[in-house]
């Protein structure tokens, strides 16, 4: 897999270009034994996605983290697989790969590739909490190295004691991973969230580096920020940009860089499809790449997604929300999102308080997006002459309807939409 040469805002993968678009558990597949491989992953197949993503190990949660009922980040002590072996006392040698680690990332990977899912494999994360560093194998009281800080605020510095061996990791990872097609290498899941909410760029710079002096070819990711940054500078070697929770701005104002720009994670906006389909949405018709919801659905007893949400949990998952998603992702694949670019600039008016989204083919087809729910609006697009079908996207029923042929002289077009009870869309396809 690699960035598309003719758009290098998308994947290009077995000669094609994508989108990718997941929905899955909480990160846990491969350090977590319990959770069944096989059966979550047949199920992803099925709901129509084609993403997925997953960590190492060198982080883990403890049960009731954040909210998560059934959290498979969180799992039961003796059933954690750790990437490093460890010995009869009990403490993890970090100078030794797990090879039954190993063994299950790429049985999962493999697995992966053969449904036709793409796996973002993140190998680090930020410590949240110093009880979470203190549980990770690479805390100098639980390994056999003993090296390292205390703080969980200096994990990440470039100096750090434990550098080779989070190098070794990522080397080893990357140097087994390398042949599959299907493989995403993220170095770091949030770490601008310590208290000055920057990143540890030089230590990323370094894992980067590492990755690519084994593995070149390998797609590399970095994750730079919740919900929206125009970010200053991008380390090379990276394909993908990440954000979580993210807002159309994130896509729109990186655009330049000629990277993916991702959604990477999504929650904390209630337990219902609506506020994640519309991300989704949105994001996508500003020129992002990838998205990956965070699916509560997904746990140890239920890797089919059929899990009963509990009040607690800070996010959704559910059928009806997968649904959604395979139609935006069936959409994006028939307009052939991948040749066309960001144009809100052709909205030059409308009617109404919306937050509209357009992408264009200029003069051949266009999307727009709208996610509020206004009853009707009048909107006004400048495109260049001749003849368009209309077509209506209802992407809460996931359907579809030939609206209109319009002969279209120049200048702008006058949209008028339709009453909507829930977020609408729309396509304007040339007519040869």
């Amino acid at each position: 897999m690699r960035r598309y040469p003719a758009n290098a805002h998308y994947f290009m993968r077995r000669g094609q270009p994508l989108v990718l678009v997941g929905a899955g558990e909480h990160y846990g597949a491969i350090l977590n034994l319990e959770f069944d491989m096989q059966r979550y992953l047949a199920a992803v197949a099925r709901s129509g996605l084609n993403y997925v993503r997953v960590f190492s190990g060198s982080y883990v949660e403890h049960p009731g983290a954040f909210g998560i009922v059934e959290n498979t980040l969180a799992p039961r002590r003796d059933q954690f697989l750790a990437p490093w072996v460890r010995d009869e006392q009990g403490r993890y040698d970090l100078s030794r790969i797990n090879p039954m680690w190993m063994q299950r990332l790429i049985a999962f990977v493999s697995m992966a590739n053969q449904f036709d899912i793409c796996v973002e494999v993140t190998l680090f994360c930020f410590w949240y909490e110093q009880t979470s560093w203190e549980s990770s194998p690479m805390h100098p009281t639980l390994s056999r190295q003993g090296i390292g800080p205390y703080e969980s605020t200096r994990v990440y510095e470039p100096d750090s004691p434990l550098l080779p061996f989070m190098k070794r990791l990522v080397q080893v990872v990357a140097t087994e991973l390398r042949d599959y097609d299907n493989v995403i290498l993220e170095v770091c899941n949030e770490p601008y969230s310590r208290h000055d909410h920057t990143m540890d760029m030089p230590w990323h710079v370094q894992m980067i580096q590492a990755i690519h002096s084994v593995a070149p070819d390998l797609p590399i990711a970095i994750n730079v920020a919740n919900r929206t940054q125009l970010i200053a500078t991008l380390p090379d070697h990276v394909s993908l940009i990440n954000f979580h929770y993210a807002i159309p701005s994130a896509a729109r104002e990186n655009w330049h860089f000629g990277a993916v720009i991702g959604d990477d994670e999504t929650g904390f906006r209630g337990q219902s499809a609506a506020p994640y389909r519309q991300e989704a949405w949105s994001f996508f018709v500003a020129g992002g790449g990838t998205f990956s919801h965070l699916d509560y659905g997904y746990t140890v007893r239920h890797p089919e997604g059929d899990a009963p949400l509990d009040p607690r949990t800070p996010g959704y998952g559910g059928n009806d929300l997968r649904r959604q998603l395979a139609f935006l992702r069936a959409t994006l694949e028939r307009i052939a999102v991948w040749n066309m670019q960001p144009c809100n600039e052709i909205g030059a008016w409308h009617a109404g308080d919306t937050d509209m989204q357009v992408m264009g083919a200029l003069g051949e087809r266009y999307i727009a997006y709208i996610p509020q729910n206004r009853p009707a609006q009048s909107l006004m697009l400048g495109i260049p002459a001749g003849r368009y079908v209309l077509e209506w996207l209802y992407p809460a029923a996931c359907m579809n309807q030939q609206a209109a042929t319009l002969d279209h002289r120049g200048g702008f077009v006058r949209i008028e939409t339709p009453l909507h009870a829930e977020d609408l869309a729309f396509l304007l396809l040339r007519v040869r």
